[in-house]
């Protein structure tokens, strides 16, 4: 005996019910490891933005004194220049001064 349209839509219909209830479970079972990596990506992201950050600041120490040392080795290279210019325009005059004949 065939089942009648109705029975055959039951069936069905249960069918549908029992694969819906495991397509749920096997949702909810992966949505929790994906939301307990989601946590720890954020915490990761978190931690890295944090360890950055500190770079960041120790770069732009570095970064001002570097820029403080070479602004004082460049005064300190123009001071010498000037020293040395003025002790050969001495030197420079002396040259041309009129000698004594002894």
């Amino acid at each position: 005996m065939d089942p009648s349209f109705y029975e055959v839509m039951e069936n069905l219909g249960a069918l549908q019910d029992e694969a819906n209830e495991k397509h749920r479970v096997a949702m909810t079972e992966a949505n929790v490891p994906l939301a307990t990596l989601g946590r720890e990506h954020a915490r990761a992201m978190g931690e890295a933005n944090t360890h950055l950050s500190v770079l960041n600041q120790q770069h732009e120490r570095d970064t001002a004194e570097n820029s403080e040392k070479l602004h004082a080795h460049v005064s300190e290279y123009q001071r010498e220049m000037a020293e040395a210019d003025a002790r050969l325009k001495s030197l420079g005059a002396e040259n041309d001064r009129p000698r004594r004949a002894s």
